[in-house]
Formats: structure tokens, C-alpha cells, sequence
């Protein structure tokens, strides 16, 4: 439980980018789209960890937040769900690699 409860959770703070850049690199405004954005390039680093450059970031950003808001929200709720099946299975292995249910 203490390894589990001192496990590094999976959030966007892992990225090389953070809301306050993707704004600046798109010309943006503060809203959900910056948080749909984070949450598909969260998802992508998941899939690719060599992604997470903030060169990648910064050009994969621009093409996200320019997609239409239905769009970008869909690819933002599965980037979260992504996350949340990520960090499931790292619970569930330090479970496992201590027998625990």
C-alpha cells in the first residue's frame, strides 16, 4: 500500500508542455480546449514516450487545438481514459508484485 500510495500518479505534469505554453504556442485563450489538447498529447506520450519533446509537443499542439472543439474533445476524453487504464495496471502490478488484493 505505501508503494502504491508513493507511486508518481500518470497527469499531464508529466509533459514537457504545460497549459500556460500550449497557450503561448497557439495563440490561444484559457478554456477546455487547452485541457482537451494536454489530455490527446498525454495520450500520445503514453502510446510513444519519445514523443514527450517539447519540440513534438509544441507542433502537435498547434494541429490539435485547431480541430474542431467536438473533435478535440473526443481525442481529449480518450487520452483520460487512457491515463486512467495506465495507471490502473501500474496499481494493479504493484499489487501483484506484493500479493496484495
Amino acid at each position: 500500500m505505501i508503494e502504491e500510495a508513493l507511486r508518481d500518479p500518470i497527469t499531464v505534469g508529466m509533459l514537457k508542455i504545460d497549459g500556460k505554453r500550449l497557450i503561448e504556442v497557439t495563440c490561444g485563450t484559457p478554456g477546455p480546449k487547452v485541457g482537451y489538447t494536454l489530455h490527446a498529447l498525454l495520450e500520445e506520450v503514453l502510446e510513444d514516450p519519445t514523443k514527450n519533446t517539447t519540440e513534438y509537443l509544441e507542433k502537435r499542439s498547434i494541429k490539435l487545438y485547431n480541430m474542431k472543439e467536438g473533435e478535440l474533445q473526443k481525442l481529449g476524453e480518450q487520452g483520460k481514459q487512457t491515463k486512467e487504464e495506465a495507471d490502473q495496471l501500474e496499481i494493479n502490478q504493484i499489487r501483484k508484485d506484493h500479493r496484495v488484493k
